[in-house]
């Protein structure tokens, strides 16, 4: 029984030190120290003996019992060393290489043209086609075939760049609307998108360069109902 005690610790001492995982060694603490391990299972056949020899097997199976539960805490503490050191080395960055070059075309869309996307795809769905026209425009579609006339008061409202007195940035998408109709067979559904330019001092919420967007329907029998059903239809597609 001395000799297997002996066997025990040996083959213990052996496993532990072979051990390269936090499993492993729990499953070998369990085989040799747990209730139904082999040092217990040896400490159970005791009866046997006399009773000089149980006092001698007693204090020398506490002494490997202890032994290797001091041993195998060790062994723990240095595998959870060991692994902490590896994920330092996996996560180290080395800040003198030199940096990454992104390979081209990987690169992010503009939030505003996600946007214009998404409301785009949604009056598109309901039938529209895309209609655009120059952001340097003439102050006749800009305002005089919108019925804004020079001494219109709206004018005054709308700030603009002039580039001279006929050509100026647009003040909005709306004179896409006088080419269309004077230049595409009727019927249509269009939507309008593009940048604007107004005299504006930028803040939170003004700026000088502005997108907008907006809808033309030409047809016989149009009524309200069908910009009711259209704007329906379209808060839903894009807001959900």
């Amino acid at each position: 029984m001395f000799e297997e005690l002996k066997q025990i610790r040996e083959a213990a001492l052996r496993q532990l030190e072979e051990a390269v995982s936090s499993e492993e060694l729990n499953e070998l603490s369990t085989s040799v120290l747990g209730r139904g391990g082999k040092l217990t299972a040896i400490l159970r056949t005791m009866g046997k003996l006399s009773a000089e020899e149980r006092a001698e097997m007693g204090k020398r199976a506490n002494l490997v019992k202890q032994e290797l539960a001091e041993r195998f805490e060790e062994r723990r503490a240095a595998l959870a060393e060991l692994a902490e050191q590896r994920r330092i080395e996996r996560e180290a960055i080395d800040v003198t290489l030199p940096g990454v070059r992104k390979a081209a075309g990987t690169g992010a869309l503009n939030p505003l043209t996600l946007v214009y996307r998404e409301i785009r795809d949604a009056l598109v769905g309901l039938g529209f086609t895309t209609f655009e026209g120059p952001e340097v425009e003439y102050d006749e579609y800009n305002f005089t075939l919108l019925n804004l006339p020079p001494d219109h008061p709206a004018r005054d409202m709308q700030d603009t760049f002039y580039i001279n007195d006929k050509v100026l940035l647009r003040t909005h998408t709306s004179p896409c609307e006088a080419r269309a109709l004077k230049s595409l067979d009727l019927p249509f559904r269009l939507v309008i998108p593009g940048r604007c330019f107004r005299v504006d001092e930028p803040d939170a919420s003004h700026s000088p360069v502005f997108m907008q967007m907006e809808g033309l329907v030409v047809d016989r029998n149009v009524s309200l109902a069908d910009l009711k059903g259209t704007i329906d239809s379209f808060v839903k597609a894009v807001f959900g």
